[in-house]
């Protein structure tokens, strides 16, 4: 039996996670990253009540979904590569779980 490092193990599994189906996946739809955010006066990002204008508060399901990068020129793609950069998502978001299951 083949057996694989952790570290190289979690590289095969980010890789397969990375098709796009996959990565969609990994998401919960739980809309917490939908919500507007505010700095507060020593740099931390807050995030408020007010959902992005497409979000329907009720599903937590994106109204525009396939568009929104187009239509909504706040939305962030979160990918592999800049989600380590993205402190102000929430502990509990799947893609911060996947990346770093020590969390």
């Amino acid at each position: 039996m083949l057996r694989l490092s952790r570290l190289r193990l979690f590289r095969v599994c980010l890789n397969e996670a990375t098709d796009t189906n996959n990565w969609e996946a990994i998401c919960r739809r739980c809309g917490e990253c939908c919500f507007e955010k505010k700095l507060d006066n020593k740099g931390t990002v807050l995030t408020t009540r007010v959902p992005c204008r497409f979000l329907d508060i009720h599903s937590r399901a994106c109204r525009v979904y396939p568009q929104r990068f187009q239509v909504e020129e706040d939305c962030i793609k979160l990918t592999p590569d800049n989600l380590p950069e993205l402190d102000w998502l929430p502990t509990s978001c799947a893609y911060r779980k996947y990346l770093d299951p020590a969390r």
